[in-house]
């Protein structure tokens, strides 16, 4: 079979199925909002300079590590542009709603400062991680749904 050769298979139509066989993915609701808690959780720690979650929940951070947080956080053009392709995508296929598509549009604004990461001026160091978090499993959600390539 040559590489512009398209084969088509013919399936007979299913009509005898019930809807719950049917898996039917709807649309968060439009005010759903997992983001904003997990925001405010990690702001609460870091401003008291201890881990948030799991093992590391309570313990203190030395000012390296804090340090090594703020720098990682940093994200450039390329990430930026990736992040906000991320966020549209997740938002039109109904995997985040649409005040969580505003939160991480926000963080990020429409061009990114350099003054502060790549992030949109104000953007704290909470918000940049989870939004970051976020991104990493919306990434790897969309590798998986693609087979390997973005």
């Amino acid at each position: 079979m040559s590489p512009l050769e398209v084969r088509v298979q013919k399936h007979q139509r299913r009509i005898d199925g019930t809807p719950s066989v049917y898996a039917r993915r709807s649309p968060p609701p439009k005010d759903r909002d997992l983001l904003s808690q997990r925001i405010a959780d990690l702001r609460e720690a870091l401003d008291k300079r201890v881990g948030a979650y799991g093992a590391a929940k309570g313990v203190p951070i030395s000012p390296l590590a804090y340090r090594a947080l703020e720098e990682n956080s940093r994200i450039d053009f390329t990430e930026h542009a990736a992040f906000q392709d991320t966020q549209a995508w997740a938002h039109a296929s109904g995997i985040i709603s649409y005040t969580e598509a505003q939160i991480v549009y926000n963080a990020l604004g429409e061009v990114g400062d350099e003054w502060n990461g790549g992030w949109d001026v104000g953007t704290d160091l909470a918000t940049k991680l989870v939004v970051q978090q976020l991104m990493m499993e919306l990434l790897g959600m969309k590798i998986r749904m693609r087979g390997g390539s973005v």
